[in-house]
Parts: structure tokens; C-alpha cells; sequence
């Protein structure tokens, strides 16, 4: 509708409010190649209607060049996400919250342990593009010392640098 907005953001050094705002308004995206729900099914298409249930079976079907849009709500976990398949350097699979929702990757009952991650990319897991999801309660490697090839993204995400891996968590 046309009229005046304004919004208000808020974080934990306070909050501020907009003089102005801007609102657009757009079609939901229809260009992804699976989409992954909480209340979908994994026997589904993994299409915006009939979307996978979990991210191992979109991440199962993906080849190079596919969006994974990953929508909104908790999604638990209790074992490792290993991406075992690879994009390209000119086309990487990305896999994205969907547009304006806030996809929950909770890793919480998952048993704690040396061995547990929550996302590993193995070295036949490259060139992936990540972006937007929030991730609980997933074991990290950091490993100290010039031949380490793990990074952690302050307790959200761990990323294999060598594996071509862009990672970029979501912050509130």
C-alpha cells in the first residue's frame, strides 16, 4: 500500500528507528532448483509447492549451476551434513535462505564429539555458496598452526577454506 514507513532495528547495543522507509514488494522466487521445508517430505519433488523435507536429500540431487532455497522455521538436525557433491568455479551450488525468512539449522541433539560436525565438506565437496542460514549447537574444528584449512565463523558456521566454500552466516 501506498503511505509512509519507517522501521525499527534493533540489536544488542540498542535499538534505532528509520526516518524513512522503503518498502518493495516482489514475486516469491521461482528460479531455485529444490527447496527445502520443515514441513515438507523427502519422497516430494523438492519443488517451491512440494518442497524435500531435509537439506541432505536437496544437497543428494544438486549439481553444478543449482539454487537450494531453504525455507524459514527449525529444521533439527541430530547428524553431520556432509556436502559430497560439487559445483564449479562458474557455477557453484548455492544454497540460500529463502527471501525474507529466517531458516533455523539446529544441531542440539547431536551427540558431542570429536567426529561430529554440523556441516563437513569433504574434499569432493567444492564450490558451494552459502548464505543466510542460522546454525545452532554444530560442532567446530579450529585447528591452530599454518597447515589449518578450518575456519569458524564466530560459533555459527565452519567453513573448509581449501574446499572452495563461501560461507556467510546470518547475523541478527
Amino acid at each position: 500500500d501506498v503511505g509512509a514507513y519507517f522501521a525499527i532495528v534493533t540489536n544488542i547495543a540498542g535499538s534505532a528507528t528509520s526516518s524513512n522507509a522503503f518498502l518493495t514488494i516482489a514475486e516469491p522466487p521461482t528460479n531455485g532448483d529444490f527447496f527445502v521445508s520443515p514441513s515438507g517430505n523427502d519422497s516430494n519433488p523438492g519443488t517451491i509447492d512440494l518442497p524435500f523435507a531435509t537439506i541432505p536429500k536437496a544437497i543428494s540431487v544438486a549439481n553444478a549451476g543449482n539454487i537450494i532455497y531453504v525455507r524459514g522455521g527449525a529444521h533439527a538436525y541430530s547428524s553431520t551434513i556432509r556436502f559430497t557433491n560439487s559445483g564449479t568455479a562458474g557455477a557453484m551450488i548455492q544454497l540460500l535462505a529463502y527471501p525474507g525468512e529466517h531458516p533455523e539449522i539446529d544441531f542440539s541433539t547431536q551427540p558431542y564429539g570429536s567426529s561430529n560436525r554440523g556441516f563437513l565438506f569433504p574434499t569432493n565437496g567444492s564450490y558451494w555458496h552459502i548464505k543466510g542460514l542460522e546454525i545452532h549447537n554444530a560442532g567446530v574444528v579450529v585447528a591452530d598452526g599454518a597447515d589449518s584449512d578450518w575456519r569458524a565463523v564466530p560459533q555459527r558456521l565452519a567453513c573448509r577454506v581449501v574446499s572452495r566454500v563461501h560461507c556467510l552466516a546470518l547475523s541478527r
